[in-house]
Formats: C-alpha cells, structure tokens, sequence
C-alpha cells in the first residue's frame, strides 16, 4: 500500500474561491455520493480559506511586494492506496482513520507552519477517502517562496520521500522512487487489467520502468528516448498479449516516455542555469580579483612616485642652490 500526495499551484485567490465551490460540495461534482456528503469535515483551517488567504497576502504585501505571476497557494491532495482504507479506515469514526488524518495535519504543520495553513478538509464521499489542504508558500525567512517547497524535480523527491516516511508507521510506502511514470497513469494502466489476469503489480512495474542514461547516452538524449520508447512498447506487448489490446496500452507507455522526456528536459534546464550562474559568480570573482591586483599595483606605483618626487624636490633644491648661492654681506654691513 502506497503514500499518496498530489500538489497544485494556484496564482490568485480567485483559483482558490473557484475551488470552495468544490470543497464544500456548492456546485455539482460527478463522482461524489451525496449519501455521504455528511461524512465529510473539516480537520484543520478555515471553512472561507480564500478569504484568509487573501488576507496573509494583504498583510504580506505591506512589507514586501509580490510578483504578478507568484505562486500565491500550494493546494496539496493527501490519500493513500484504496485498500489502505478498505482495510478499518473507511468509517468516519474509525481510531485508524483518525490517527491518519492526525497525521496529515501534524505533516502540514511541521512543513508550512500553522498560520500558513488555510485549510484541510477530509472527504469520505468519493470513491477513495482523500484530504484536499490549502497553505500560503510562505518560507522560514518570512518570503513568498513556493520554489522553496516545490522547485524542480529534486523537491518534489523529496517531498515524496518525506512524506512516505512520514505515513510509515500505517504501513504505506513511497512509490518507485525515481519511476517517471505518474500515480494515474500505472492506476490506468491497472484498471485496464483489473479482474482479467494474474499479472503482479510488480511486473507491470518493471515493464514500463525506464532506465536512466548514461553521461554518453545524454548527449544524444533524443536517440535514448526513442530507444527506450520501443523497449516499454516491446515490455508491455509482451506482458498483456492475450489479455487486453495492446492499443489501449500503447499510449499509456507513449504517455510515460512522455513524462519521462520532461523531467529529463527539467533537469538540463535546471543544469544549464546553474551552469550558468556558476559563470556569472566566477566571472565576477575574477573581476574583483583583478580589481585587486591593480589597486595592489596602483598602491605601488604611487610609493614610487611618491619617492621620485622627493628626490626631484632634493635635486631642484640642489641646483637652485648652485645658480643663485648666497650673496657675501657688504663691508660696511661687517662694519657695523
């Protein structure tokens, strides 16, 4: 059984008002049972998050400004795999399903601070029981920073990893780590065999697993994609032939090199920037450097100026002393 959470970025309080409507069930949502709408409850927060968000950033905004397209709220989606509840968590009062949404609060709170966080709200009456939270990426240093929790792909590692770590005592763990393929994307990939073979999850795993180049296949990054393309493609014939068209498939292993191909891309772009920057700083560390053997040369130089002009007023003083010597008192000056 699976750790599971999920995140959103949202750039205006108006997303988050948008997203009232759903939490608290005021517009029509599809794959909800109304029978259990009573089931559902707030854990932690504030029932008008948007409101309370809207203030943190007023409030924000007095000392520091924001930028048009900031980040200004992280919706995350915290659940687990279905049989974790299946298993004693599905009823509103079970101690299991308590502990575990204990949990998700204690996590919330030990990761964004619990003025940041706007809202979490259980909800019991879709398929699997799930919390949706809502918190203001506000960092330790007191800045608007939603890079800081979610930034690149070694973030959102992490992330994964905390928090898997953090849900072990349920008896969940972390999904493969370093799998580019998307939580929804292996449950499509399941739900096409569900009831129809013996296949393991494990072995639908290892089929659409990719593996990860090499510093000599990077540089022809383009040709390892399309190399691993057809083994996934070859992988996955293999392990569903004769048991479900391997058209409904092919796109999901298509969808997973996908995915794939854009963390590759993040990462060279996250490489080449860093690269950058680290010749900016040097660049500008050889130009101080510079500054300061010239400062060191000039320093010199004016010492033995300095000691040239001294002597040069010596050698006027010299030959002034030559062409106009002092004249011998008169006589009758002596007489006196």
């Amino acid at each position: 059984m699976h750790s599971i959470i999920r995140t959103k970025k949202h750039n205006s309080v108006g997303g988050l008002k948008s997203r009232q409507t759903h939490t608290y069930r005021t517009r029509d949502t599809p794959n909800a049972d109304p029978k259990k709408a009573g089931l559902n409850r707030l854990l932690f927060g504030h029932t008008e998050y948007a409101q309370i968000a809207q203030k943190i950033l007023d409030e924000y905004a007095q000392k520091h400004k924001i930028r048009e397209n900031a980040v200004v709220a992280i919706e995350y989606l915290l659940s687990a795999s279905p049989e974790f509840f299946e298993h004693g968590a599905t009823y509103e009062n079970s101690e299991k399903l308590r502990d575990w949404c204990t949990a998700q609060i204690d996590f919330l709170k030990e990761k964004h601070g619990e003025r940041n966080i706007l809202c979490m709200y259980l909800h019991m009456d879709e398929k699997t029981p799930h919390i949706e939270a809502y918190v203001v990426p506000i960092d330790h240093r007191g800045k608007l920073n939603c890079r800081g929790f979610l930034g690149g792909s070694k973030k959102m590692t992490e992330l994964q990893t905390d928090y898997a770590n953090a849900m072990g005592k349920f008896g969940l763990t972390r999904g493969v780590q370093g799998s580019p393929a998307t939580h929804t994307t292996v449950k499509q990939f399941y739900a096409l065999i569900e009831g129809r073979n013996r296949i393991s999850n494990a072995s639908v795993e290892k089929a659409v697993t990719l593996e990860k180049p090499k510093v000599t296949e990077m540089l022809s990054i383009d040709k390892f994609m399309e190399d691993q393309q057809k083994k996934v493609r070859k992988n996955v014939i293999d392990l569903f032939k004769g048991i479900v068209h391997e058209s409904k498939l092919i796109p999901l292993a298509k969808k997973i090199i996908k995915n794939y191909e854009k963390e590759q891309k993040d990462m060279e772009r996250e490489k080449f920037q860093h690269g950058k920057e680290l010749k900016s700083l040097k660049k500008q560390l050889d130009a101080q450097a510079r500054a300061i053997e010239i400062a060191e040369e000039l320093r010199e130089e004016n010492t033995r100026l300095k000691d040239m002009l001294e002597k040069a007023v010596k050698m006027i003083q010299q030959l002034e002393q030559k062409i106009n010597p002092p004249k011998p008192p008169k006589k009758n000056e002596l007489t006196r």
